[in-house]
């Protein structure tokens, strides 16, 4: 906490208090014996009180922007810290957002070739958007689209179909409800035009068949 200057209870412990004082009231901890199993009872209290109380949610979206999009990551991160945890052993705290070496390569490779391409890669979503503007696409649309092409075209061992439903189910996390069908159809035109020109070249032997959802 030190390290990373977070402060956020400093001036207003308040919020801290109120969440100690469910758990103190909790019935199933009142009812809780010797024989209960710590660690179950840690995971019960994180779930039921703590993970679930909107007054905390709300004083960390008010400390961080973007804590609505760390959440889930957060919260998966507590519970497996949770269900392995042991008085015997030292207390491990995941500190990476990249599951390994080849994770964050991965992620900076994506990142490098989707901005060194940017030009080139809205020519082309461009084309197939004839009735948009480029200022009419969500910004978020527009950024996944560009992610899309750069893994057809340049990461082989990504099947077609695996970056096609990838992109249209992150747009259903991050943007708007009619954004899934919209990425979808212009990344099916925009795939069938790549391959066209000879310009995805996959590694794996298999077929890639085109998404079929509503628009």
């Amino acid at each position: 906490m030190e390290k990373k200057e977070i402060n956020y209870f400093k001036n207003d412990s308040t919020v801290i208090h109120k969440v100690f004082e469910k758990i103190f009231d909790a019935e199933f901890l009142k009812n809780s014996t010797n024989d209960d199993d710590s660690v179950s009872l840690l995971i019960k209290i994180y779930k039921e009180i703590i993970v679930t109380n909107s007054n905390l949610f709300e004083f960390y979206e008010d400390c961080e922007i973007g804590w609505v999009d760390d959440f889930p990551l957060i919260n998966t991160e507590i519970l497996n810290t949770l269900r392995y945890f042991s008085k015997s052993n030292k207390l491990i705290i995941n500190k990476t957002i990249f599951k390994d070496a080849d994770d964050k390569s991965f992620g900076w490779n994506l990142y490098k070739k989707t901005t060194e391409n940017e030009l080139d890669y809205e020519n082309l979503i461009s084309k197939y958007t004839p009735d948009w503007e480029t200022e009419r696409i969500a910004i978020i649309d527009n950024i996944l689209l560009k992610m899309c092409i750069s893994e057809l075209k340049f990461f082989q061992n990504i099947p077609v179909n695996v970056s096609l439903n990838e992109y249209v189910e992150i747009s259903k996390d991050y943007s708007s409800p009619k954004s899934s069908g919209f990425i979808n159809g212009i990344l099916n035109n925009i795939m069938r035009d790549l391959k066209g020109k000879g310009l995805i070249k996959k590694n794996i032997k298999r077929s890639d068949n085109l998404l079929n959802l509503d628009t």
